[in-house]
Formats: C-alpha cells, structure tokens, sequence
C-alpha cells in the first residue's frame, strides 16, 4: 500500500475508500481491496495537489474524473 498523502490520517482514508468504491460502483467498476486503496490514494494526492482537501465532495469529483479517463489502469500495472 502507499503511503497516506500529506495531512491525512487514517480515517480520512476510510472515509474516501467508502466514496471512491461508490463512484466506481455507480460506473460498473470493481476493484479488490489492496487497489482500491490504492486508487483512492492517488485520487486523495491530486486533491492535496490541486490545493484541494478530502472532503466528499471533492474526493467524488477527482474520482468521477479518474474513472472517466480510465487512469485506474496505470494502477493495476503496479
């Protein structure tokens, strides 16, 4: 697993998995745990890194995003 992005702890990775694996729901998608985790990650590091936080909203718009453009197969390479 990655490590957790800057300022956040772990219930906030809790939180964005529950909202992450949502979304990927809502798009027919499924993932095993260990990439969840990891797609969710990546999605929490963009949100840190566009001056963005972990709210649910935010987190749902990076992964609407993420999910469109497929990026989660780049992780599954890893």
């Amino acid at each position: 697993m990655k490590t957790l992005p800057p300022f956040a702890n772990k219930l906030d990775l809790e939180k964005c998995i529950e909202i992450v694996k949502n979304e990927a729901e809502s798009q027919n998608l499924k993932f095993d745990d260990l990439l969840l985790t990891n797609i969710t990650i990546s999605i929490m590091n963009i949100s840190y890194s566009i001056g963005g936080n972990y709210s649910p909203k935010m987190i749902k718009q990076i992964a609407q995003n993420y999910f469109s453009k497929k990026l989660f197969n780049e992780q599954s390479k890893l």
